[in-house]
């Protein structure tokens, strides 16, 4: 489990570098400056949600990765998948669940018969798998998700700014290129400006889609049955 968060978080890595560079991105011109305050309250009220569920796709040493979490304070649940083969992972308090496909244990290096024996069962991953257990909260938190996705400074430069439409929502679309990679943002224009979208360029390195939904709906998961300690 130790490995997990090594390809996992390759599906952010894109994110969190527009972002980060969009917060403190260079305010030269009138429109530069619009979107310095825009990005600026986007992450303010992104930090602030109590839950949201963030669905991020990219590449990962050529294999596509994607990342489905919907997270909360007390509560967590998603999928972390990895070139077909997937990981399930739940929070509950402090405790964290997780089981995996047969095929995603081989990949991280488990033989054929250890992976066959430990496929599709929940395991409870004690907190003093330090290493393991860290690397999981940092996907199953609400704080320790965006500090992976929304890092604190970096330099930018802002080209557009737009109005459009995503998901069937009003937004503001910024795009830019930020710490040499270029980069589209999304922002709601009604109530409060949370990001839903941040996309990342296709033909750079790491190049993905993140997207942010269900701000402060009502989170709740269960002990899977049958769980037994790692």
């Amino acid at each position: 489990m130790s490995s997990l968060s090594r390809w996992a978080v390759a599906v952010l890595l894109s994110a969190a570098v527009f972002l980060g560079a969009a917060s403190s991105a260079s305010a030269s011109t009138s429109s530069n400056s619009h979107a310095q305050s825009l990005i600026t309250s986007a992450i303010a009220a992104t930090k602030s949600a109590k839950s949201f569920t963030i669905v991020g796709i990219g590449m990962s040493s050529g294999e596509k990765v994607k990342i489905d979490v919907t997270v909360a304070s007390s509560d967590a649940f998603g999928v972390l998948t990895y070139g077909g083969q997937s990981t399930t992972v739940r929070r509950i308090g402090r405790a964290i669940y997780a089981k995996s496909t047969k095929g995603f244990l081989e990949q991280q290096g488990a033989s054929a018969s250890q992976a066959a024996a430990e496929a599709n069962k929940w395991f409870s991953i004690p907190s003093s798998e330090t290493s393991s257990y860290s690397n999981l909260k940092e996907f199953l938190t609400v704080s320790g998700l965006l500090s992976g996705l929304v890092p604190s400074t970096s330099k930018g430069t802002v080209v557009s700014v737009k109005k459009s439409t995503f998901d069937s929502q009003a937004v503001e679309v910024i795009s830019g290129t930020f710490a040499g990679q270029k980069g589209v943002l999304d922002i709601a224009t009604h109530g409060k400006p949370y990001v839903l979208r941040v996309v990342q360029d296709a033909s750079s390195a790491g190049g993905g889609t993140v997207t942010l939904s269900r701000y402060n709906s009502s989170v709740h998961t269960t002990v899977p049955k049958g769980a037994v300690d790692l």
